[in-house]
């Protein structure tokens, strides 16, 4: 009887490895920023996607009939590190990118983001999938992407460009249908999952339904909380500009505010929980910060897109000290220049906010764990996928 042959396997070796293997996510800024096991003058074995192995490339000198006999891909003077996750995007209105208004407030960038949707192009499905490969191409692994029209097109573009995708059907809207209708697509792939859109789009009932549904399967839920101060008002009574434009086509005559901040809504609805991704949580005060950090709820920063928009800027370093979950994502093309997620987290280095060894975390174990990912993807061990971002070598005393 013939035995089968195996297929070959494939190598790849760089100056440096930091393999983030055997981490859990970090929480604190112990944690965060504790030092990096790292493999000089390492190598990555795979085959079919898979890691074998990775280890310092002397183990094969002394072993060279070990090596693959396809040959090694020498990366050369890099620092080479698992693929990175991009935990908030939404990739079905890249076709809006540098066509909105910018730096003027939430409530005029979401007037021109409304007034582009009600003419959008031929071209939506070509732009996202250009989007899609530009992820791929900054070294991404993984993202999650929040889409209430096209979910489908999202994921088979990313699954065309191997980038795992998390896709969150968004509930938007007060419509007695628009939790069945998203749970319907959520439920016809593992891929899926459930967002609401915010509190004064979304139900708070719907929002806490949607949640359910994500716990008893097993499945991250998303919420984008607490981002700009008109979505304050809004849920504390009913005012500012953002209100009077939702009152035209979103929210029914019968709303009424809950009277609290977006955060302490949140926790009132038992949302809050592990399981769930906050995304932006820029207006927060000491007691909102507090309430996170008691929830187990995870938080993903969008810098750039609240830069973008001009409505402030999280208390990251806050957050990270708290022991809050962080990860981070660009938000769309709409409110962002581009989908790198380590553009966000070079936004952070810059300005001092939060320190290298951190930021990779963030954007790799964390990002994975909040994902649901993390059995896959965030470090470079062996069973995990492989997908990799290099970095220059100049930047190693970053890492240490």
């Amino acid at each position: 009887m013939r035995t089968p042959s195996v297929p070959p396997c494939s190598a790849v070796r760089a100056r440096t490895v930091i393999p983030l293997a055997g981490e859990l996510p970090a929480r604190g800024m112990e944690a965060l920023t504790r030092p990096l096991a790292r493999i000089d003058d390492g190598i990555v074995l795979f085959r079919d996607g898979a890691i074998l192995a990775v280890e310092p490339y002397t183990t094969y000198t002394r072993r060279p009939d070990a090596l693959p006999r396809a040959g090694i891909r020498d990366l050369g003077d890099v620092i080479l590190v698992p693929g990175l996750v991009n935990c908030h995007t939404h990739l079905e209105i890249s076709h809006m990118a540098g066509r909105t208004v910018r730096g003027k407030g939430f409530a005029d960038w979401v007037a021109s983001l409304v007034a582009l949707d009600a003419k959008a192009p031929d071209t939506a499905e070509s732009d996202l999938r250009r989007a899609v490969e530009s992820l791929a191409q900054s070294g991404t692994a993984a993202a999650g992407d929040i889409s209430s029209r096209m979910p489908r097109s999202v994921l088979t573009a990313a699954r065309d460009h191997a980038v795992d995708a998390r896709i969150f059907c968004e509930i938007i809207g007060h419509a007695a249908t628009a939790f069945d209708d998203a749970a319907t697509v959520a439920g016809t792939d593992p891929a899926f999952t459930l967002a609401g859109h915010a509190f004064y789009t979304t139900p708070g009932e719907t929002v806490a339904k949607a949640r359910k549904w994500c716990a008893e399967r097993g499945r991250p839920f998303s919420l984008h909380l607490a981002e700009h101060e008109d979505e304050v008002q809004c849920l504390r009574d009913g005012s500012g500009k953002l209100f009077d434009l939702l009152r035209e086509r979103v929210v029914p005559a019968s709303w009424r505010p809950p009277g609290m901040s977006p955060v302490q809504y949140a926790a009132s609805l038992g949302v809050l929980a592990a399981g769930t991704l906050a995304v932006h949580c820029v207006r927060c005060d000491a007691h909102d910060i507090a309430t996170l950090a008691s929830g187990d709820a995870a938080v993903c920063l969008c810098p750039r897109s609240n830069l973008y928009i001009n409505v402030g800027a999280a208390p990251a370093k806050t957050f990270a000290e708290k022991g809050i979950l962080l990860c981070l994502g660009t938000d769309s093309l709409a409110s962002n220049t581009d989908l790198d997620v380590w553009n966000e987290a070079e936004f952070f280095l810059e300005k001092n906010i939060l320190p290298a060894k951190a930021l990779l975390r963030m954007a790799t174990v964390n990002g994975a764990a909040v994902l649901g990912l993390g059995g896959r993807l965030g470090r470079l061990e062996k069973g995990m996928r492989f997908c990799y971002k290099t970095f220059p070598d100049a930047m190693n005393a970053l890492f240490r």
